[in-house]
């Protein structure tokens, strides 16, 4: 088959659709934390806190391990990666069901299925980047509102499944979802964009290997780590994930303790999630040319939640006060959300994306981490949620600050940051406008080569703005 006849066509488009299948199930199981943290505590009698852990360690190993998934994608396929994350997810939620103790529950669902999860979130946007060009942002951005349907569906199927079943049926059913994704994994087969990358790489490590020479820059883009816009912005980023989480994680058990049915808990729960994708969508809608400043709106955002959680205990008693906490933190978590690649984009530049990409997922492993355990202990000391809210905004405020730091950062070297990433989108340009394609050209077209080189030379304009 000749190159790039696969490419934004024929069975790209069925590509498409195991990926939304794909990203939809495992942000289904995923978002479906808080529903099993109240299964566990109703089974197992353990602390608020070491119960949280499970919820909090498959969310948070979700995010933290994103730059890992990406080595792992070079190194083998992306087909390789989603078969394994979809095993993983399987083994793990079958392994919960049967569980005995919370460590298990801790280690199977927590660790084992924040690993899966992990292999093929990550992986799923990379494959539609190497099937699609023409609409890559558009299809990509298609994979986060498959995210925020996963949420809205998660809470009420989950609580219907734990009625009707128990968690044990629960976790089978969850089990079984997963082992789909092995199938979306063989409808997944590489691309010839992907095969031509990975040729690339290899001749690059021959070379490599002639030359004896090692070169942190060709694993590590360091230059992000002397960026201190972007180190202040990747602390604001934990602060918002910690108050997601709490909310996430203790918001249902919190409306049960007030008396609130499993059916009230549900919809409590879907407003929460469909506001949070509202969100998603507006923010989508008002950043860009001619739009709102990212860094302005995540600041304003951040420091809106912070106020709306702190005060949650004064209004919380009003009849329609928790659906009001629900839709405004839904909604400007929602926000803060869309706008991270682009905010990434604008700090770090389009060079450094991929590294940047990945310390962000990192950052919002550590909040998700930390937020259920650490809520936890201050309810099992205080005995009450509201400190756990007023913690969560306080945080929340905290990451308004730094975001408002890192922007006054940025506006003082602007201009380094260009200089290098044009420098260096340049010099990668070169190199594979260079890359020597004469001993295969039967095999392979220099096509996905050049459309690459191609957006590079043109991602110059963008570097420094948001697109």
């Amino acid at each position: 088959m000749r190159a790039g006849k696969d490419i934004d066509g024929g069975w790209a488009y069925l590509v498409l659709f195991a990926c939304y299948v794909g990203f939809f199930v495992v942000c289904m199981c995923s978002y479906a934390g808080g529903i099993v943290y109240v299964a566990l505590l109703e089974k197992f009698r353990e602390d608020e806190a070491r119960t949280a852990m499970v919820g909090a360690l498959n969310t948070g190993i979700f995010c933290l391990l994103g730059p890992v998934t990406s080595m792992l994608s070079n190194r083998f396929t992306c087909r390789v990666c989603l078969f394994l994350g979809g095993i993983l997810c399987t083994a793990a939620y079958l392994i919960s069901a049967f569980s005995t103790s919370l460590d298990m529950v801790i280690f199977s669902y927590g660790a084992l299925g924040g690993i899966g999860g992990a292999l093929v979130a990550t992986t799923l946007f990379i494959v539609l980047g190497y099937y699609f060009e023409a609409k890559r942002k558009f299809i990509c951005s298609g994979l986060i509102v498959m995210c925020g349907i996963g949420m809205i569906v998660s809470t009420p199927l989950s609580l219907h499944v734990l009625e009707e079943y128990g968690m044990t049926g629960m976790f089978i059913i969850f089990s079984g979802m997963s082992a789909h994704l092995c199938v979306c994994a063989v409808i997944c087969k590489p691309s010839s964009l992907e095969k031509a990358f990975k040729k690339e790489r290899q001749r690059q490590g021959t070379l490599s290997d002639k030359s004896r020479n090692f070169n942190i820059h060709q694993y590590i883009q360091v230059d992000v780590f002397k960026n201190y816009s972007f180190i202040l912005y990747l602390a604001s980023n934990v602060t918002w994930n910690f108050t997601l989480s709490v909310c996430l994680t203790h918001l249902p058990n919190y409306i049960m303790t007030r008396g609130a049915s499993d059916s009230q808990v549900g919809f409590m729960m879907t407003v929460f999630t469909v506001s949070h994708l509202i969100g998603r969508i507006l923010a989508a809608m008002t950043v860009g040319k001619g739009g709102i400043d990212g860094m302005l709106l995540h600041t304003g955002s951040l420091g809106i939640s912070g106020i709306v959680a702190i005060t949650f205990p004064l209004y919380a008693e009003f009849q329609t006060g928790e659906y009001m906490f629900c839709i405004l933190i839904g909604l400007y978590t929602g926000v803060v959300t869309t706008i991270t690649t682009a905010i990434t984009l604008t700090i770090v530049g389009v060079n450094n994306l991929s590294m940047g990409q990945g310390l962000i997922g990192f950052s919002s492993g550590i909040g998700y981490l930390a937020g259920p355990p650490i809520s936890g202990m201050m309810l099992a000391q205080s005995g009450s949620y509201s400190s756990s809210f007023i913690l969560s905004g306080l945080v929340i405020l905290c990451g308004s600050f730094l975001a408002m730091m890192s922007a006054i950062q940025q506006r003082v070297q602007p201009e380094d940051v260009e200089v290098k990433s044009s420098i260096s989108q340049h010099s990668i340009a070169n190199n594979i406008a260079h890359f020597d394609t004469g001993s295969m050209e039967d095999e392979l077209e220099s096509q996905p080569l050049r459309v690459l080189h191609d957006d590079i030379l043109n991602a110059d304009k963008h570097s420094t703005g948001v697109v």
